[in-house]
């Protein structure tokens, strides 16, 4: 499929979902209006500038919205640079409910 095809497809997707909004309707597709660029790759130098952000404290969500990557995204970025990923706050991996 050519990349012309892709951001069309893409570009269709958005327009049904902005008009889907407008009258009212729920849909899966709206998240597409904060849609965050997919087909980049973290470069070395975003890995680096993630991997200090991260070290003085700031959440994979926070880095991802300055860069512009997905929150998924900087942590792989991060486990490749070998980043020690700290655990989701609030959650606790000895407690089971049952």
């Amino acid at each position: 499929m050519s990349w012309s095809r892709v951001t069309s497809k893409w570009a269709t997707s958005l327009m049904w979902a902005v008009n889907s909004a407008s009258r009212g309707r729920q849909s899966a597709h709206i998240s597409l209006l904060a849609a965050i660029e997919t087909v980049r790759r973290m470069s070395e130098a975003d890995i680096s500038t993630a991997a200090a952000l991260y070290r003085e404290g700031r959440s994979a969500a926070a880095i991802g919205r300055k860069l512009g990557f997905d929150p998924q995204t900087v942590l792989n970025g991060l486990r490749s640079a070998g980043v020690p990923i700290r655990p989701r706050p609030g959650r606790n991996r000895n407690s089971r409910r049952g």
